[in-house]
């Protein structure tokens, strides 16, 4: 009778050796590779936001579609900070900033069909997960790793150039 029970915990064994932990390798590989492509994605749109200084509703739905196609749930946010310089009654120059948010740079959009930009203006974007897949739950669940509820993928950002002629 010690011999099945040996060969069932054998065969247990061996089907977590053979499916899982490749399932959890390459469920982590693909994690990669999908930040990655998040991560490039970000970086060409900021970068064209920076040389042209605009940002039009169909360079915006077409990033927002690179990234949702990839089978997440992702919150992609948006940020703008304007700084102007002002005098001052003692004759000094005065840094004043304001920053526009997701919401507020949406509502431009949706006006507009575009958010111009001012040169020296800084542009940012966040990419985060909303929440973990469930190959990544597989994975935790018995490679003993935990990953974050919400995890910044891409954050990347920079001065506005506006070096379209």
């Amino acid at each position: 009778m010690s011999d099945a029970f040996g060969k069932i915990i054998g065969f247990m064994l061996a089907s977590v050796l053979l499916f899982i932990v490749p399932l959890t390798f390459y469920a982590g590989r693909q994690q990669n590779l999908s930040q990655l492509y998040i991560i490039n994605d970000s970086i060409q749109l900021v970068e064209s936001i920076k040389n042209t200084g605009v940002l039009t509703d169909d360079i915006y739905r077409g990033f927002e579609v690179n990234v949702f196609k990839l089978g997440g749930k992702y919150k992609i946010e948006l940020s703008r900070t304007h700084f102007e310089y002002d005098m001052d009654d003692t004759g000094d120059y005065v840094e004043r900033e304001e920053t526009y948010y997701t919401s507020q740079l949406m509502e431009e959009m949706e006006v507009n069909g575009r958010i111009e930009f001012a040169v020296g203006d800084y542009v940012y974007i966040r990419v985060s997960r909303k929440e973990k897949g469930l190959i990544e739950k597989i994975g935790s669940c018995f490679m003993n790793y935990a990953l974050p509820e919400s995890e910044v993928l891409a954050f990347y950002g920079g001065y506005i150039k506006n070096e379209s002629y």
